[in-house]
C-alpha cells in the first residue's frame, strides 16, 4: 500500500496546457472533478488513479489529471481563456465527486463520463473501456 502513495494525480488549472500535450502526443484526456473533502474522491484515486500511474501501462495511452473544484476559484479553459470554476463546472453538467470525463484537445468528451465510483473492480473495467474508446476515436 505505501507504493500508491508515492504517485500523484497531477491537479491543474491549465487545461490549454494540458489540451497543447493531447494534440501533439494523440491522446485523450481522463480529467476527474475532484475534491479534497470527498472521501470517493480519495478511494478512487487510491485504488484507480495511483495504481494505474504507477504500473506505467497507462503513459502512452491517456493523460490522467485532475480538477479541484472547491480549492480553485478559476481556471485557463481547452481555449486558453480564463474562467471561473463554477462556469467550468457548469460547463460540462458535474453535480457530484468524483466525475471522469474522458477528452480530446478540445475538451469534448470521447467516452460515456464514470460519475461516483461503484466497486474497484467494475469502475476500474470502466475506465480501461472509457480510455480503449477514447484512443481509438482519437488515432482515427
Amino acid at each position: 500500500m505505501a507504493e500508491k502513495n508515492k504517485a500523484e494525480v497531477i491537479a491543474t488549472i491549465r487545461l490549454d496546457k494540458i489540451a497543447e500535450d493531447s494534440k501533439n502526443r494523440r491522446l485523450p484526456i481522463l480529467l476527474v472533478f475532484s475534491s479534497a473533502t470527498c472521501p470517493y474522491c480519495k478511494l478512487q484515486e487510491d485504488e484507480i488513479l495511483k495504481p494505474m500511474l504507477i504500473s506505467g501501462d497507462y503513459d502512452n495511452k491517456v493523460i490522467i489529471r485532475k480538477v479541484l473544484i472547491l480549492e480553485e476559484p478559476e481556471l485557463i479553459d481547452f481555449r486558453g481563456t480564463t474562467v471561473s470554476m463554477d462556469n467550468f463546472v457548469d460547463r460540462y453538467s458535474v453535480q457530484v465527486t468524483p466525475t471522469i470525463l474522458f477528452l480530446d484537445q478540445n475538451g469534448k468528451e470521447l467516452a460515456q463520463r464514470l460519475v461516483g465510483i461503484n466497486t474497484v473492480e467494475m469502475f476500474g473495467r470502466d475506465v480501461d473501456g472509457a480510455i480503449e474508446l477514447s484512443l481509438k476515436k482519437l488515432q482515427n
